[in-house]
């Protein structure tokens, strides 16, 4: 019996998937598929691969692969191995002597944490947790007194911010070393994290760009509730189409505490009354026709990575009139599941996908972020429905430890 790689194989008659042409279930000896595993496994270890090297068994006629994923999909694509050992090397001996806060969430951090022991126990690395207790956004001294700071919610005005960069490029101007690298600036996750903020921005660096190829899924903040546009359906409509939006629409609340919960999909005026009246200010979102799956594209530094997850089902003419009769809402929470999408990505999609991630990555000038995509299928493009900062890159990144560790080492070397 083999273990340790997601499978177990016992040495009895195995029913092999799939069919030979007079459609009768083939039989291979387990000791024979095992046996192939194993070279397949060993082989693609050797070789840090990713994904397992697809093993083919052939009798008869019969050609079937059966690959072994050593993460959630077999389809996620990356664009760039994971450290080598000499690579690690040098992100050890840059990190090491560093020492590394992080401001945000405390659930935020032990998540981050947790993803990251194995690695940073390993190669005798630290992160502290910096708390509102610690911090202060009128005194510096905490800031100074870290290498390396990562964040997600950084409480500095634009004056400590400015003050920050002073500090730190004098002293090293002075040849001292390099001073307090904050991965990001404040004001510009602040432009990810708010999504009106973002959505603005994709506006203007995606919509309004004549030799762009994609979108950002047509949107505006309601924060108001404006007695005139609300006083009757048709004039709900009205405002909607002046807006160059229809029902039905994502209406995502704004603020902390919110994101998720209440995120719901609008078929009605009254349904979006409803929904007004639950929660503002709020993002309406033009929803996009799409089958069922959403990319998303996680971006660390140089590096990014492509998945796909299941997104809502596809909002059929039943959807819609059992909705519309009962003037509901469809409360969802997340628009993408944890659930994998397991189909390939067409490699000229997949280098889109890499593209669009280059351009968000220029529009927001952050290096920490990942963009929820689904393909329009009336239009045919690629259409960006969500950008989070600092996402939860530890649920799909493979090497997940290894490869932020060297993030930070490459960011810092830059510094």
């Amino acid at each position: 019996m083999i273990r340790g790689f997601g499978f177990r194989l016992s040495f009895k008659r195995f029913r092999y998937q799939g069919r030979h042409s007079n459609g009768r279930w083939r039989f291979i000896p387990a000791g024979v598929l095992s046996a192939a595993l194993y070279i397949g496994v060993s082989y693609a270890a050797n070789h840090d691969e990713r994904i397992l090297r697809e093993i083919f068994l052939s009798k008869d006629g019969l050609i079937e692969a059966a690959r072994v994923s050593a993460k959630s999909s077999d389809h996620d694509i990356y664009t760039r191995t994971p450290p080598s050992k000499d690579e690690m090397q040098r992100v050890v001996s840059t990190l090491r002597p560093l020492r590394i806060g992080f401001v945000g969430s405390k659930p935020k951090y032990d998540k981050l944490i947790e993803a990251m022991k194995s690695s940073m126990k390993k190669h005798n690395i630290t992160m502290c947790y910096i708390s509102d207790d610690e911090w202060s956004p009128s005194n510096l001294d905490v800031v100074r007194s870290y290498d390396i700071i990562l964040q997600k919610s950084f409480r500095l005005d634009a004056d400590c911010m400015d003050n920050l960069n002073c500090f730190s490029l004098s002293k090293r101007s002075k040849g001292s070393n390099k001073g307090t690298l904050v991965i990001d600036d404040p004001r510009k996750v602040e432009n990810v994290k708010n999504r009106g903020k973002h959505a603005a921005l994709c506006e203007i660096g995606l919509n309004q760009n004549p030799d762009c190829k994609f979108e950002f899924a047509r949107s505006f903040v309601v924060d108001t509730f404006d007695e005139h546009n609300f006083s009757s359906n048709d004039n709900i409509v009205q405002w909607l189409k002046e807006k160059f939006l229809e029902f039905p629409l994502l209406y995502k609340p704004m603020g902390s505490g919110n994101d998720h919960e209440t995120i719901c999909l609008v078929f009605t005026p009254q349904g979006l009354v409803s929904a007004c009246n639950m929660h503002m200010p709020a993002l309406i979102q033009r929803y996009v026709p799409h089958t069922g799956q959403i990319y998303k594209v996680y971006v660390m530094g140089d590096e990014a990575m492509i998945t796909q997850r299941t997104s809502i089902p596809e909002i059929t003419a039943e959807i819609k009139n059992s909705f519309n009769k009962e003037g509901k809402n469809w409360h969802f929470g997340r628009v993408s599941s944890s659930t994998i999408h397991h189909s390939s990505i067409e490699q000229s999609t997949t280098s889109d996908l890499v593209e669009l991630g280059n351009q968000l990555r220029k529009i927001f000038d952050v290096r920490m972020f990942n963009a929820d995509v689904v393909l329009d299928h009336d239009s045919g493009k690629l259409v960006v429905v969500d950008v989070n900062y600092l996402p939860g890159y530890q649920k799909c990144f493979e090497d997940f430890g290894d490869r932020f560790l060297r993030f930070l080492a490459e960011e810092y070397n830059k510094y």
